[in-house]
C-alpha cells in the first residue's frame, strides 16, 4: 500500500473524508491554528515587582 493510499484510509476512518471534494471542503472551512501563545512575549514578573 502506498503512502497516499494509507493517508486516504486514515482520512476516511478518522474523519469521514472519502473524496477529493470532501478534502477541499474541509480546507475551505479550516479555521487555522492559533500560535499566539508561542509568539507573544510573556511579561517578566520579576522585573515588574
Amino acid at each position: 500500500m502506498e503512502l497516499k493510499d494509507k493517508l486516504r484510509q486514515i482520512l476516511k476512518d478518522r474523519y469521514g473524508i472519502e473524496s477529493d471534494a470532501d478534502v477541499m471542503k474541509e480546507f475551505e472551512n479550516f479555521q487555522g491554528v492559533d500560535f499566539g501563545i508561542f509568539v507573544n512575549p510573556q511579561k517578566d514578573e520579576a522585573k515588574s515587582a
